[in-house]
């Protein structure tokens, strides 16, 4: 008698689209993500799925939820499931973690079953955990269908195992799309047979992942503070092109002004997106004394029309979001203007009515249960 067990990457979360290091890190999910979950429901109706796992992430739990609901099942919930720790580069942007540790970050690149990032879990550990969380979920349920939601990583270094290889083969077993599925048959005896790998059939085009900028840093944005009056040369740089591709940038005394009074308040609310040393845009964000404590707002963001719509828009903003929670702030406040990075974020992230007003929206920046610091 045969278990059979799906395993299925979570839906796209904060980390994926804003390009940032979210290994357990616990951050919110997308209005993609959540489509991604719906879907992954709709592809198990005819399939008599008898449990549904998942990891404690949230990004894993909004996952579950959706498949379990239609089933009438209760998510249960498993730390082996965990996707390992990214150590010192946890909630951190790509780029950055490369700029900032180029040797940790070759060797990771080249060979990242061998890794040396202090904090980080080795991939041989999280294959042995991977593997005796299907030995368990099977146990638990012997002639069972099972779904577990996991992780890139932990499923990687689960399969690599399974197919009988050295943690080296790692990179050969490609990380599936979120809500990617991959099916398992496991035997009384605990023998695992793997069937398919990484299945996305299920997710129509505009779920399907687009714009994917990889890992290399000289594919992603880092993200340099402004500062005068060592920046003036680059910032009227920046304003020159904002003021020529957008309508409402028109008024260089204006952006000075927004960017004086972020900076004035933090060193961190006004930066520059960069990109192999090229100066891409500003963005600007605030803390408003007429909106509540635990509020931040952006309030300014330009990315170059050659870039906007490439998934470089969503990683400006993932260090708009990361400054503004390490300075306590759980919602971040956005004007609903007619202006196409906004218009973006606002069909990508979940945001709702700021309540009171009719033109700001807002959008919770923790996950449910978080309510201390998210940064030690």
């Amino acid at each position: 008698m045969k278990t059979t067990l799906y395993l299925v990457r979570h839906c796209e979360s904060e980390g994926n689209s804003c390009r940032r290091s979210q290994a357990q890190f616990d951050g919110i999910v997308t209005r993609k993500g959540l489509r991604q979950a719906d879907a992954l429901a709709q592809r198990f109706a005819d399939i008599p799925v008898t449990a549904v796992y998942s990891s404690d992430a949230y990004r894993s739990r909004m996952t579950a939820q959706p498949l379990a609901d239609a089933k009438g099942l209760p998510v249960q919930l498993r730390t082996l499931l965990r996707e390992y720790t990214i150590g010192i580069w946890e909630g951190m942007s790509i780029a950055r973690s490369a700029r900032q540790n180029p040797e940790l970050y070759a060797r990771w690149t080249a060979t990242p079953y061998d890794h040396n990032i202090p904090g980080a879990d080795q991939f041989s550990t999280v294959a042995d955990r991977g593997c005796e969380a299907i030995q368990r979920l099977a146990k638990e349920n012997p002639g069972g269908t099972v779904v577990a939601i996991s992780h890139s990583c932990t499923i990687n270094c689960t399969l690599t195992r399974l197919l009988g290889q050295p943690i080296s083969y790692y990179g050969k077993v490609k990380s599936g799309d979120n809500t990617a599925v991959t099916k398992l048959e496991v035997d009384e005896e605990g023998n695992v047979e793997v069937i398919y790998i990484n299945d996305d059939s299920h997710l129509s085009p505009e779920l399907l992942r687009q714009n994917y900028t990889g890992r290399t840093p000289d594919t992603n944005f880092d993200f340099e503070y402004i500062s005068f009056p060592q920046d003036d040369e680059r910032f009227a740089a920046a304003v020159a092109q904002a003021c020529e591709q957008l309508s409402d940038w028109n008024d260089a005394a204006e952006i000075r002004a927004r960017v004086d009074e972020s900076v004035a308040q933090h060193s961190t609310y006004a930066f520059f997106p960069v990109l192999l040393e090229r100066v891409c845009g500003i963005v600007t964000v605030k803390r408003d004394p007429s909106l509540p404590a635990d509020h931040g707002m952006l309030t300014g963001m330009f990315v170059p029309d050659d870039l906007r719509t490439r998934g470089y828009t969503e990683q400006a903003f993932g260090e708009a979001i990361d400054v503004l929670r390490r300075r306590g702030c759980r919602y971040l406040v956005v004007e609903n203007k007619n202006d196409p990075h906004f218009q973006l974020l606002i069909g990508r992230f979940i945001f709702e009515p700021m309540p009171g007003s009719d033109t700001l929206m807002r959008m919770k920046l923790t996950v449910p249960g978080v309510e201390g610091p998210l940064y030690g």
